[in-house]
């Protein structure tokens, strides 16, 4: 199944950028093909609502019919690291093409985003710089296909 991680902004850290290219090594003999996509965004010259629309735009015109869209917000729903291993494992099963997680610019996803989305999940009540929460985003899906193989890497 393919995962794409679509956020918003250049990515800036070349040592979670290794982080990243590490833990995308390990998932290379998993079921999931990783692809990180970072869409440039709108300047952050005008009005918040304006921004976040033309982020949306952007954002939407990357997905397809036949993925399943997550949406990434503090305020959505939250899973222990075994329910999303469950989750993904779902998804894997659904005959769907692919999954779209979607990360936000500096004021966040317009609202139809979250309309299209699937879920809206969140990986903490805190808030993270887009390049801490793709890190996070990708560390538990490597998790989640520890837990499916068994492999030990999640301690309970």
């Amino acid at each position: 199944m393919h995962i794409q991680l679509l956020s918003v902004g250049k990515f800036k850290s070349d040592g979670l950028k290794a982080q990243e290219d590490e833990l995308i090594k390990r998932l290379q003999k998993s079921p999931f093909k990783i692809k990180r996509i970072e869409l440039r965004g709108a300047s952050e010259q005008g009005d918040i609502e304006s921004i976040k629309r033309l982020e949306a735009k952007e954002i939407l015109a990357k997905v397809t019919t036949g993925d399943i869209l997550v949406a990434l917000d503090e305020r959505g729903g939250q899973m222990t690291s075994v329910a999303f291993s469950k989750w993904l494992q779902t998804q894997m099963n659904s005959g769907k093409k692919g999954i779209i997680f979607v990360i936000g610019g500096a004021y966040g996803l317009h609202q139809s985003v979250a309309a299209k989305a699937s879920i809206i999940l969140s990986l903490s009540e805190l808030t993270f710089p887009y390049q801490l929460a793709r890190l996070i985003l990708i560390e538990q899906i490597y998790r989640a296909t520890s837990l499916l193989n068994g492999s030990g890497y999640h301690k309970e």
